[in-house]
């Protein structure tokens, strides 16, 4: 059973096993148009006033406040929590466990994009 869902993987080009290759696509895919998304909106539709109003609100307002938290949270933590899932795959993979996670990971939210994507 275990053969049969390594061939289903590799034929819908998935290059690890257990991992549903059209979803972290699709995924990956979601993820991407919405970073580019917010970095445009912030560059381009901002001012300073924007800047100061959620400023307030992040500090009066407890879901602004808990949208930052978890922002930090995420970005300190993805590496971590990539490099164990980078290994389990490994392990799983029966890959040589002494290769390195590619560094992109280690790049808060761009690290998730490209793990998505089976980078």
């Amino acid at each position: 059973q275990e053969h049969e869902q390594e061939e289903d993987n590799t034929a819908s080009g998935s290059k690890v096993s257990g991992r549903n290759a059209v979803l972290s696509a699709s995924v990956g895919a979601i993820a991407t148009v919405v970073v580019f998304y917010a970095c445009g909106s912030c560059l381009v539709d901002t001012s300073l006033g924007d800047w100061s109003d959620f400023a307030r609100l992040a500090t009066a307002d407890r879901t602004y406040l808990a949208f930052c938290v978890d922002l930090v949270l995420f970005s300190t933590f993805q590496p971590f929590l990539l490099r164990k899932v980078y290994t389990q795959e490994i392990v799983k993979s029966g890959e040589n466990e002494s290769d390195p996670m590619p560094q992109i990971y280690n790049v808060p939210f761009v690290g998730l994009v490209a793990w998505l994507f089976g980078k």
